[in-house]
């Protein structure tokens, strides 16, 4: 997105939205991601949510409870203000991470029994499934080192 000069809060709000309805999901979690990100203060009330990303009241509630699943926002209180705020979870994106590592195993495994099945009953037909399966295995292998390493430098920093 050559901006140059006038690339702002808002064009990074709308580029992160687009690159998770890219990747399937709701492209409203990715404003509230990216708004909760750079915002001040860090913390943000629903209205100012809704003022903000300029969107409903059901939409923010809906996208905060999906952050929060996710592990990516967590619903803080304000002392003396009845209201519920909304800021990202510090250090919590290695936890994404390996979630989606986890899944990822789980596919691996899936592979796995597909492949040592396709071997048996019919090995003329296993090289994709064999290329797929060596992919995610080197993916299950190599990632816990890389996530060690972040953990690593996250606590020297």
């Amino acid at each position: 997105m050559p901006l140059g000069d006038r690339y702002d809060e808002r064009h990074f709000i709308e580029e992160l939205g687009l690159l998770f309805a890219a990747i399937g999901k709701p492209r409203m979690m990715g404003r509230m991601l990216a708004h909760l990100l750079v915002c001040d203060p860090p913390a943000q009330s629903a209205a100012q949510l809704v003022r903000a990303l300029q969107a409903s009241k059901a939409s923010v509630s809906t996208t905060s409870r999906d952050l929060m699943e996710l592990g990516l926002v967590e619903r803080v209180a304000q002392p003396r203000d009845h209201k519920s705020y909304y800021r990202v979870r510090a250090g919590d994106f290695s936890q994404l991470i390996q979630r989606d590592l986890d899944a990822l195993s789980q596919f691996s495994s899936a592979l796995c029994r597909a492949l040592e099945h396709m071997e048996e009953h019919a090995p003329d037909r296993t090289a994709r499934l064999r290329e797929v399966h060596e992919l995610y295995a080197f993916l299950e292998e190599e990632i816990p080192a890389l996530l060690a390493r972040w953990e690593e430098r996250r606590r020297s920093l």
